[in-house]
């Protein structure tokens, strides 16, 4: 049988551990989470609809900055002046319709007949006078003029004039007689169209008569038939106007449907564009033909939407929120295996959220107004802030990430990606090692700079005209203008907002005038010179590296100032010959170095020191055993551990405190050296920093043994400048001095 095998049972210390670093990690998740979804979030409303994907709005007359490929196949619409036009025409084509009522002429010919009747019987009736004849035709419901009744009294005449009469007024009625109103509706209209009970007829409008027209032509019409005098005449004319009425009468209402039907032929397209032709070429002057395919498309691409169903609709704004999603993602893995540290920073993280977010809400704002440049976004503000608040290489795959995000949600070409990363480039180049506020204006010369000359290189190669080169150029300068005062402004705010420490706090930070730095002078003299030495050293390392020398520095002023409180315990600052821990127990003089960087930290808290500095107070001593007093130790109690006798740490976990244990290390050394020859410092300091690797103190810094052999020279160099040699003087010659020679 085999051996049963039991797992041990971890203990509670053990299970509370891991549970508030499962706790710590899903925090740490959920929060990175929650900056990925604000990016999405608010990314996605400050361009709801990318330009990449839609048809842009172009001006007729303006120029165009991209070029426009077709899709698909789309018929190109008219516009509505065309159209407007088309339904005119098609309109006036359409004859006026004139309805014919058939009650009229039987009507109005049964009065007449009427009328006829009682003028012969009062003609021939030869009982009255001729007075009272006139007195009853004047009598009649037709009113007769005083000639008109006496020529009807008239033998032969009256015969005529009703007959004359009677067949006019046959033939007006079946010709058709057009009222007033309906006159003016058929005006200048050449045909028209008459309805009747058994059929309609076009008929010319000069060949139909009206009630304005009627006596002129009846004028005509008579003189021709009838010879006999002009009284005879009028009196036919008299009596014919009496029994007109018009029986052609305007419909308007058929007219307009006649015409609507007539319009409804009208094909509301002129053309065909085909896919993958081109419609618009970058800069090329917009036409009244760009135009009308251009919103063509835009209505082509909104009835493909809403045929195709609501899901079709969801998909460009899925799509626009997977790109903004996958593009954190990617820009998320890129820090993960570039910058490990400042991926697990959750405060760079929203840093690097609200910079993002601020130069996207700003070119959103920009690309709302067509009449602005896209040079004017200010990619560049990105890069300086985040060169001073972080460091140059970081800028640079802000200046990238930003740049490759804004082209496709703004619709920006190739030349925008090459200017703006010119620009943005520059402008971190302008930054590097910026010591003060007005250093900033280099920035602006350094971004305009940068932009010119990547706008003149293009426009050069793509034939752009002089005037529009210079009017980009101009865009370009505004840009540096705005991205170096937004910067100005943005950066304090963000370096306090996000515990941030900028190249200019650490000068503030390095005057040796701070009541911190000259109470450690006045307290711990020997401590503060060798703070001043170690700063020399940590100084010199990390240009020699490209590590941050000015941090350095201060970092190096600010390590040993836990020991204020207690300094005459630390050999620097002993003046005598015995030293205070020899009527101390090893462990007590543990208890009190250690307690330095504990008093240290405290102080740096009153002081409101920023962390980049406090970190250096536990880090540069790591977890280095005290050797002195664990050797010590050792001699009273063969039991004594090494890590009671071990500094707290952590370990250095930057490049610059990494420097600074190696340089208070390599200092407190040399000055216990005895004949520091440049031959003993070089032994001397390979042999400090060779122990600290095997220590395992440098694993988590960063430095490369590459970068440790460049450190080593820089300390050799330093600290043979430190301790030169010095010329033996002549006695004579310092007598004759008066021992004024300074050593």
């Amino acid at each position: 049988m085999g051996r049963l095998r039991f797992r041990k049972k971890a203990s509670p210390v053990l299970k509370m551990k891991r549970r508030e670093q499962l706790i710590k990690k899903a925090q740490n998740f959920f929060i990175k989470l929650l900056i990925l979804t604000c990016f999405a979030g608010v990314s996605y409303l400050l361009f709801p609809t990318s330009r990449a994907i839609i048809t842009p709005e172009l001006r007729e007359g303006a120029v165009s900055k991209e070029r426009v490929i077709a899709p698909f196949d789309f018929q190109i619409l008219k516009r509505a002046d065309e159209l407007s036009g088309e339904r005119e025409e098609l309109k006036s084509r359409v004859p006026p319709v004139l309805r014919f009522d058939e009650s009229v002429g039987p009507a109005q010919m049964a009065r007449f007949l009427a009328f006829e009747k009682k003028v012969l019987g009062i003609a021939g009736n030869a009982s009255i006078g001729e007075a009272e004849k006139l007195r009853r035709l004047g009598g009649l419901e037709v009113s007769l003029g005083s000639t008109a009744r006496a020529e009807l009294l008239k033998d032969g005449q009256r015969e005529r004039i009703l007959s004359y009469s009677r067949k006019s007024l046959g033939e007006l009625f079946e010709t058709g007689l057009v009222d007033e109103a309906s006159e003016r509706e058929i005006e200048d209209r050449p045909l028209l169209t008459i309805i009747r009970a058994n059929g309609e007829s076009a008929r010319e409008e000069q060949e139909l008569l009206s009630i304005i027209s009627l006596r002129e032509s009846l004028s005509a019409r008579t003189k021709g038939v009838m010879q006999r005098g002009d009284a005879e005449t009028r009196a036919a004319i008299d009596i014919v106007l009496a029994f007109a009425f018009p029986n052609l009468r305007y419909d308007k209402q058929e007219t307009l449907r006649r015409q609507e039907d007539a319009v409804k032929v009208i094909s509301p397209y002129k053309g065909m564009v085909l896919k993958d032709e081109r419609i618009v070429d970058s800069n090329e002057r917009i036409t009244r033909e760009h135009v009308d395919k251009l919103r063509s498309l835009r209505v082509a691409r909104r009835e493909r939407s809403l045929a195709m169903g609501r899901w079709h609709e969801l998909q460009p704004a899925l799509g626009r929120l997977f790109f903004l999603v996958m593009i954190a993602i990617i820009f998320g893995a890129y820090l993960k295996l570039h910058y490990r540290d400042l991926f697990r920073d959750n405060r760079i993280l929203l840093l690097v959220l609200v910079v993002v977010l601020v130069v996207l809400g700003i070119s959103a704002l920009l690309a709302s107004f067509s009449r602005t440049s896209e040079y004017l976004i200010p990619v560049s503000f990105a890069g300086l802030v985040l060169t001073i608040l972080i460091s140059d290489r970081f800028a640079i795959s802000v200046t990238i990430f930003l740049t490759l995000l804004i082209a496709p949600l703004a619709g920006f070409g190739l030349s925008f990606v090459v200017m703006t990363l010119a620009g943005g480039v520059s402008a971190i180049y302008s930054v590097l090692r910026l010591r003060e506020r007005r250093q900033f204006y280099r920035a602006v010369l350094f971004i305009s700079a940068g932009y010119l000359a990547a706008i003149a290189t293009l426009g050069f190669i793509n034939f752009v005209p002089g005037r529009t080169i210079l009017n980009e150029c101009g865009w370009a300068m505004l840009n540096g203008i705005g991205s170096t005062i937004l910067a100005l402004v943005a950066f304090p705010l963000l370096e306090t907002l996000f515990g941030l420490t900028t190249n200019i706090t650490l000068l503030e930070l390095s005057d040796l005038n701070r009541p911190l730095l000259k109470k450690l002078m006045l307290e711990a003299p020997g401590t503060y010179h060798h703070s001043l030495v170690v700063a020399t050293l940590a100084e010199s390392a990390s240009e020699s590296v490209g590590a941050n020398s000015l941090l350095a520095r201060v970092d190096s002023y600010y390590h040993d100032i836990g020991k204020i409180g207690k300094a005459e315990y630390f050999v620097e600052n002993q003046t005598g010959v015995h030293s205070p821990h020899e009527k101390l127990t090893p462990a007590m003089s543990r208890l009190i170095l250690e307690s330095h960087i504990r008093e240290g930290l405290e102080l740096a808290k009153l002081e409101k020191l920023p962390r980049v500095i406090t970190k250096a107070i536990p880090e540069h001593h790591g977890t280095t055993i005290m050797s002195f007093f664990f050797q010590k130790a050792k001699e009273a109690d063969q039991a004594a551990k090494e890590e009671d006798y071990s500094y707290p740490g952590p370990r250095p976990t930057m490049k610059e405190t990494a420097i600074v244990m190696l340089a208070d290390s390599v200092e407190a050394a040399s000055r216990a050296l005895e004949d520091p020859t440049p031959s003993r410092l070089r032994g001397l300091v390979k042999k400090i920093v060779d122990t600290r690797v095997s220590e395992s103190q440098l694993d988590a810094c960063g430095l490369t043994f590459t970068e440790l052999a460049k450190i080593k020279e820089s300390f050799v160099s330093v600290l043979t400048g430190v301790f030169h040699g010095r010329i033996a003087y002549p006695e004579e010659f310092l007598k004759a001095q008066n021992g004024s020679v300074h050593r």
